[in-house]
C-alpha cells in the first residue's frame, strides 16, 4: 500500500542523489578506474582542507591578536551602557533563493573609566539589546591599550577565537586525513 510506495519512492530519491551510487554505476557502464576517481575526490579535499587552513589561520591569527592583550595583561573596571549603534548589513535566506532581507544588530556603546582615571568609550563586538541605557556591565580591558576593551562575557567573550580554532583544527584534520592514499576498490569490468 501508501507506506510500501513511500519506502520504495524514498529509496529511488537516496539513490538518485547518492554520489557513490551514480560513482559505482558509471564504472559498471564503463572501464572507469574507482580507484583512480576517489583519488582524485581525495586530493580535491586536501585543497580544500589546505585553503580552509589558510583562511582560519588567518582569522585565529587576527582574533589572538586583538584578544592577547586581554589575556595577559587584563584589567576590569565597571562600565555603563549609554547608547547603542545599530548596524545594518543583508543576509540572504536559504528559502528565498536570490531575495535578499535587511538585517540589523545593536551594538551597545559603553562608557567607563580606567585604572589611570581617563573616560573609555567603546563598541562591543556582540550585539545585543537585552540591557537598557544606563545599564552597568562589567569590562575588561587591556592595561596597555585601554580601547582594547569589550564586556566581559567569561567565556562566550571569546566566542569567535573558539570558532576560527574549531576551523583550523578541523581543517588540520582533513589535511591529515586527506593526505593518506586512497582506498582501494577493485573494478569488476577490468
Amino acid at each position: 500500500g501508501y507506506l510500501h510506495e513511500n519506502i520504495r519512492f524514498k529509496r529511488v530519491i537516496i539513490r538518485r542523489v547518492d554520489p557513490l551510487f551514480w560513482l559505482l554505476c558509471l564504472s559498471k557502464m564503463s572501464n572507469l578506474d574507482i580507484s583512480r576517481t576517489v583519488g582524485i575526490i581525495f586530493k580535491i579535499f586536501k585543497y580544500i582542507s589546505l585553503v580552509g587552513l589558510i583562511i582560519c589561520f588567518y582569522g585565529l591569527s587576527v582574533s589572538i591578536k586583538k584578544s592577547f592583550p586581554l589575556w595577559v595583561n587584563p584589567m576590569y573596571a565597571e562600565g555603563t551602557i549609554i547608547n547603542y549603534k545599530t548596524v545594518s548589513w543583508e543576509s540572504r535566506r536559504a528559502y528565498a533563493g536570490s531575495m535578499t532581507t535587511p538585517t540589523s544588530s545593536n551594538l551597545p556603546v559603553i562608557k567607563f573609566h580606567s585604572h589611570e582615571g581617563k573616560t573609555i568609550r567603546f563598541t562591543d563586538n556582540l550585539g545585543h539589546n537585552i540591557l537598557k541605557r544606563g545599564a552597568s556591565v562589567p569590562v575588561i580591558y587591556a592595561k596597555d591599550n585601554p580601547p582594547n576593551a569589550v564586556i566581559n562575557k567569561g567565556a562566550w567573550g571569546w566566542f569567535d577565537t573558539y570558532i576560527w580554532l574549531f576551523g583550523f583544527i578541523v581543517s588540520l584534520l582533513g589535511i591529515h586525513r586527506f593526505n593518506k592514499p586512497a582506498p582501494k576498490f577493485n573494478n569488476a569490468n577490468a
